[in-house]
């Protein structure tokens, strides 16, 4: 997470890939745990919110990942 930040920050190309791959990682182990009755559902369902939400605006910005100039 750490890692994809600073690429984000940094404009590099292959960070929105990443931080979308890390959110669906992310998505998947709370839908198993929503499925299988773990943990306080509440709290669950709102991380699986909140991920889905990440993981569309990545994929929204990610024409904006393409264009950004490399850094020197």
């Amino acid at each position: 997470a750490l890692s994809n930040i600073g690429a984000i920050f940094e404009g590099r190309s292959w960070a929105a890939l990443s931080e979308f791959v890390r959110l669906v990682a992310l998505g998947v182990a709370v839908a198993v745990l929503v499925a299988a009755g773990k943990g306080p559902a509440p709290l669950l369902v709102g991380a699986l919110v909140f991920t889905a939400g990440s993981a569309g605006w990545i994929l929204w910005l990610r024409p904006a990942f393409a264009a950004a100039p490399r850094p020197a």
